[in-house]
């Protein structure tokens, strides 16, 4: 199959809502492929972003998606990141205009679990839209079955 629907596997892992807290995306199972990207859609913001009332993205990183640890992804095992309040951070939404957008990185360490975590930095009183899907690619079983 060389179609891109036979050969990636689609995961919801933050179900799209209006959040004003910090939140975790379910655990992405590795398990059986070798790529992930993690994609955050981000609705209009509902406070006037700024350098004190901002969003980050990050991706957590476990062996066991129960008891963890969960860890910051090294930035050299992301294939987009940049400079936030923890390690992992691939995304600082603080800007008028930065909001309304995907943001997308690819996981490349080696654990068997990652997710995304939304860091709500500041006073968040009306919330913000956001939703996390995973995409997991280069399956070692193809085609590859919802």
């Amino acid at each position: 199959m060389r179609d891109l629907y036979s050969n990636l596997k689609t995961t919801q892992v933050l179900a799209p809502a209006v959040y004003d807290a910090d939140q975790n995306s379910d655990p992405v199972d590795l398990q059986g492929f070798g790529s992930c990207m993690l994609l955050v859609n981000v609705g209009a913001a509902g406070v006037t972003l700024s350098e004190t009332d901002k969003i980050e993205l990050e991706v957590e990183e476990a062996d066991d998606k129960v008891s963890g640890p969960w860890t910051d992804v090294d930035p050299a095992d992301l294939a987009k990141s940049v400079t936030g309040t923890n390690d992992g951070c691939f995304a600082v939404i603080d800007n008028a205009g930065d909001d309304s957008a995907v943001y997308a990185t690819a996981y490349r360490g080696h654990k068997r679990y990652c997710r995304v975590v939304v860091n709500f930095i500041g006073t968040h009183g009306t919330g913000t839209p956001i939703g996390v899907t995973a995409l997991l690619g280069h399956a070692h079983v193809a085609p590859v079955t919802e």
